[in-house]
């Protein structure tokens, strides 16, 4: 339960999470270095399958763009 809250408040982030612009969803550059932890596919149909369990709105999507990813949290 409290890895999918925590799941559903990331990906609600729009900024480091998912943001849908119009037809075009953008996710967290982790979904891409870290395919194989949300989908056995490995690839971004998967990935998108898993944020949909979250998002129902992303699973209209067959591919995606990531958001840039803030590496200032990494120098704190």
């Amino acid at each position: 339960e409290q890895l999918d809250e925590q799941t559903r408040l990331f990906l609600a982030d729009k900024q480091k999470g998912v943001k849908i612009l119009g037809e075009k969803i953008y996710v967290s550059k982790i979904f891409d270095w870290f395919s194989e932890d949300f989908s056995e596919e490995e690839n971004a149909e998967g990935v998108l399958r898993f944020i949909a369990r979250y998002q129902i709105e992303a699973g209209r999507f067959s591919r995606y763009k990531t958001l840039d990813y803030d590496w200032q949290l990494n120098k704190q």
